[in-house]
């Protein structure tokens, strides 16, 4: 992964403004800024009319419309690998769920469905790679100084189907989870069993290999992207904040 194949939204440089928001506020004023919203992005209804809303709801739903607008991006670009931050199926459970939200999460959980059916066929490998894994009892046992072993799949169904792996692995003399792998079966099927081995422990080398908490990819979009929010987010506070902007919550997106 090099920087030349990083795309940073928004361009702060473009003298035009073109894409989904990236700032959400509970009121504002009669014309908003372009890139802020006061209402929800799919449903288009005022966040003020929903007695739900809050805070989470906010920032959730510009963050989702940017990771939507990736991911088309990374399905219409020249790579063979779609990395996702986060779970494949059921990532909904991650956010709030209450209200107008609902209807919002329906709206988006079938977008990103559709874009990664249509990545699976163009013959792209789409894998969701969620960190934080709840704490199991059924890990096998490894001995130390063993390669890592891959458990699964689990089979979990919805608008797409996947199979989840835990990526397990030895450490100070006990099996850990170092990360679930969720792949589309479709996707499991045309890799095989021997390629399917290849990528996960192409994954698992990513993390271990370079002591990085998540693959080397997912790890440069998320650090540089909090450092460019941290610079030029209280600008951006600043700015809409003197345009009568209320509860401002920026998102970024960066991937490669």
């Amino acid at each position: 992964m090099s920087l030349d194949s990083l795309v940073l939204y928004p361009l702060l440089s473009s003298s035009r403004f073109s894409g989904p928001p990236f700032i959400s506020t509970l009121v504002g004023p009669d014309e908003l800024p372009a890139g802020v919203t006061d209402r929800y992005v799919e449903l288009g209804i005022p966040y003020r009319d929903d007695p739900y809303v809050d805070p989470a709801v906010l920032e959730s739903d510009v963050r989702l419309a940017l990771e939507v607008y990736g991911l088309n991006l990374a399905v219409d670009s020249r790579s063979t690998y779609v990395l996702i931050d986060g779970p494949l199926a059921q990532f909904y459970k991650l956010y709030p769920r209450q209200g107008y939200w609902l209807d919002e999460l329906a709206l988006y959980s079938s977008k990103r469905a559709r874009l990664i059916k249509e990545a699976v066929d163009r013959g792209k490998i789409v894998a969701g790679i969620a960190k934080r894994v709840a704490f199991t009892d059924r890990l096998p046992e490894i001995p130390d100084g063993s390669k890592p072993v891959a458990v699964g799949p689990v089979t979990i169904a919805g608008d797409v189907k996947v199979c989840s792996y835990l990526l397990v692995g030895r450490r100070s003399g006990y099996s850990h989870v170092v990360a679930r792998v969720e792949i589309p079966c479709g996707t499991v099927e045309a890799l095989g069993p021997r390629k399917l081995r290849e990528f996960l422990s192409a994954v698992f080398s990513s993390y271990q290999n370079l002591a990085l908490p998540v693959p080397y990819g997912i790890y440069v979009a998320d650090r540089l992207s909090k450092n460019i929010t941290r610079k030029i987010v209280e600008l951006v506070e600043l700015t809409a904040k003197t345009r009568g902007l209320l509860a401002v919550h920026p998102g970024e997106l960066l991937y490669g």
